[in-house]
């Protein structure tokens, strides 16, 4: 990143996916340094962050296709960058502001740098955006809104669907929740669906851990925060007695030739 920005600029916000790569200390230091917003997407929701996926997903094919060609593909990503989009543009024209040259012939006046529309790209973008979600909302309904304070069930790293709080918005579509075991997630509205139980019927169990108590008034969440709890008090010891039962037996167990130990079985009489 430090080379695309001494070469482009630094940007206003990076936006990225909740890799372990993103969500370290040494990345944080890196944003504050480098002087940008970091935001992060909805975990376990790609779709949160579509426009990058989008682009491995074109990057991909375009290998894919030159390897099963046996095509450079260095040229293939170039002829990529200077085919025109539907908004009238090319990629290389959007970012440099002119053509670049290939092995395609062309005449030197089409190199030399250009005057963008932004308005047109804009507009042409804006068109696109509408028409996606005309036929989008076809198959889709609003979800209904959700609040501070409101009982839900959100879906964790499997098809259960578990208890927890809102106790905090980043917009309408990522919550920030609590778990009835006290641990904070983040997660998408698809993950999350409204109940009408109460949380409360089940008190929710604080968790034994020096890591700062979560403030509602502060959203900055970037990854779930996974309980690391230390026992709280030691395990109660019974006072009944245990009951021995074949001690002589498991005393001295039985040794083979090739030296593994047999247990005998212990057998209880009723």
């Amino acid at each position: 990143l430090k080379s695309i920005f001494a070469r482009f600029g630094i940007p206003e916000t990076v936006v990225s996916d909740n890799g372990p790569q993103y969500s370290s200390e040494e990345f944080q230091n890196f944003s504050k340094e480098f002087d940008f917003k970091h935001v992060t997407s909805s975990p376990n929701y790609p779709q949160s962050n579509g426009l990058a996926e989008k682009y491995v997903q074109i990057a991909k094919r375009i290998l894919e296709k030159a390897k099963h060609s046996k095509q450079d593909p260095h040229l293939a990503l170039l002829e990529y960058r200077v085919t025109p989009l539907d908004i009238g543009y090319s990629p290389s024209q959007l970012l440099q502001g002119r053509h670049l040259r290939s092995i395609l012939p062309t005449v030197s006046d089409n190199l030399k740098p250009q005057y963008i529309n932004h308005e047109k790209v804009r507009s042409a973008i804006m068109a696109s955006k509408t028409r996606q979600k005309h036929y989008y909302d076809k198959r889709s309904k609003t979800p209904k809104p959700m609040e501070v304070g409101n009982s839900v069930r959100f879906q964790k790293d499997s098809k259960l669907w578990k208890p927890a709080k809102v106790i905090g918005k980043e917009n309408d579509r990522s919550l920030v929740i609590q778990a009835q075991n006290g641990a904070i997630y983040r997660r998408n509205r698809r993950h999350i669906i409204k109940s009408n139980e109460s949380v409360y019927d089940t008190p929710m169990i604080p968790l034994c851990t020096d890591q700062p108590a979560y403030d509602p008034t502060n959203l900055k969440i970037l990854q779930d925060i996974n309980p690391v709890s230390p026992p709280c008090e030691p395990p109660k010891i019974s006072s009944q007695p245990k009951l021995d039962i074949g001690q002589s037996n498991m005393s001295k167990p039985y040794i083979t030739r090739s030296g593994r130990a047999v247990k005998p079985k212990t057998i209880i009489s009723m």
